[in-house]
């Protein structure tokens, strides 16, 4: 026996409020669809829904239409946690292969459980957060135990130098073994802190250590105050990493002779980048102006940022050099500015001038040349507009002259004199 299909009545009021229903699911999944989230489940409610709504089935339309909202909320917790499962994947491997490599990783690991905690609370934004601290900390970790273990071999070689002319050095040799098991630790601030202190206790100990030592700390603490000024010196870290590995051969001239180049070009570059920078502040306001006046500033703009660029990449010669060439620019303009305004000058005083002299003078000539002298202002011709103004006075001279000629004509006439 076939099954009777439920017919149900069409309802205005039930049918509004079911349309409504559907109306806001459709946004919500809509919404959750642009972001790429996955909303497929959601669509099918949806689809459902729709089907209801056109045999008047209200109940299931606000049900289905409930559904496919709880099911793209649903999409979004599943694409959230793939996203950042991905992202502790990735990390995990990277802490793998820096332990694999002697790094000690137990700052990252913490992260990442941290994020595993945030997640299966379903704080996404948290997680997303931890993970991605997580793999900050690997990078900077992994860069600090590179370059304490830069010092460490510095400072071995430093040791043997000094026991290879007989100096006793067993309580530096001690604060080496310190300065490693911290190192095993992963404290890195405080293997830094003995080896600082064995660095110091050889430069008192051996003479010839002494310069070196000296100079390549110089160099290094000019090296970090440079870095935290946002200078961009790779030449001078270069020229650093050089002289420790001039220290490692025994080569202590060499190590001296580099620590000190690159105490000179951290000087050097910070003077450099303070010119232009100072450079840069002045015509950025000198191009407003310009700009202000009307003018068009868009090649020393251009310019100007490849200056900024040629800064943030630490060529501050470069960045000179372009901003010397944005100066010379507008210095073109700024003088072609006052140009302008010298002859605009001129030009109102010669309106006002011919103006003055119509009732007493015949301007015809005069105006002529007055139109000629706007024409090549507008055409940038300022030298000959000048000239063109000057023939005014000319003009205005001989029109008066030629005026009073016809005037006295004109008198004579009416006296029935003989002209």
């Amino acid at each position: 026996m076939a099954r009777r299909q439920v017919v149900f009545q069409y309802d205005p009021q039930r049918y509004a409020q079911a349309a409504k229903a559907l109306e806001e699911a459709e946004s919500v999944v809509r919404k959750y669809k642009s972001q790429r989230f996955d909303v497929s489940q959601a669509e099918n409610f949806i689809f459902t829904a729709k089907s209801s709504l056109e045999r008047n089935d209200y109940d299931d339309v606000i049900a289905c239409s409930q559904k496919a909202i709880e099911a793209a909320k649903k999409g979004i917790d599943v694409t959230f946690r793939e996203q950042i499962l991905k992202e502790l994947s990735d990390v995990e491997h990277e802490i793998n292969e820096s332990k694999s490599k002697g790094i000690n990783m137990s700052a990252a690991e913490g992260l990442v459980q941290q994020s595993y905690t945030y997640l299966n609370n379903r704080d996404y934004e948290n997680a997303k957060k931890s993970a991605q601290l997580a793999f900050e900390k690997i990078k900077s970790t992994t860069e600090e135990f590179y370059a304490i273990s830069e010092s460490v071999k510095y400072v071995q070689t430093l040791i043997e130098k000094s026991k290879s002319q007989g100096i006793k050095v067993a309580g530096v040799e001690n604060l080496l073994k310190q300065a490693k098991f911290q190192i095993e630790w992963g404290n890195y601030p405080q293997a830094s802190v003995f080896l600082n202190d064995a660095t110091n206790a050889l430069r008192d100990l051996d003479p010839e250590a002494r310069k070196v030592v000296e100079a390549i700390d110089r160099a290094t603490k000019l090296l970090e105050d440079a870095k935290k000024e946002g200078l961009k010196v790779h030449k001078a870290e270069y020229m650093i990493k050089t002289a420790k590995q001039s220290v490692k051969i025994g080569d202590f001239e060499k190590a001296r002779q580099n620590a000190e180049n690159a105490e000179h070009i951290i000087n050097k570059s910070r003077k450099m980048a303070k010119q232009a920078r100072e450079l840069l502040e002045t015509f950025e306001a000198v191009i407003q102006h310009a700009k202000n006046q009307g003018k068009d500033t868009k090649k020393a703009e251009y310019l100007l940022k490849k200056a900024q660029i040629s800064i943030q990449q630490g060529s501050y010669g470069t960045a000179i050099d372009y901003a010397t060439e944005a100066e010379v620019l507008i210095s073109d303009a700024q003088t072609h500015i006052g140009e302008y305004k010298s002859i605009s000058e001129k030009l109102a005083e010669y309106d006002a001038k011919i103006k003055d002299s119509a009732s007493s003078c015949d301007v015809t000539e005069a105006q002529k040349l007055f139109s000629e002298a706007k024409s090549m202002i507008r055409a940038g011709k300022f030298g000959d507009a000048s000239e063109l103004l000057k023939k005014v006075d000319k003009s205005l001279e001989d029109g008066k002259k030629t005026y009073e000629d016809k005037k006295k004509a004109e008198e004579a006439l009416a006296k029935g004199e003989k002209i």
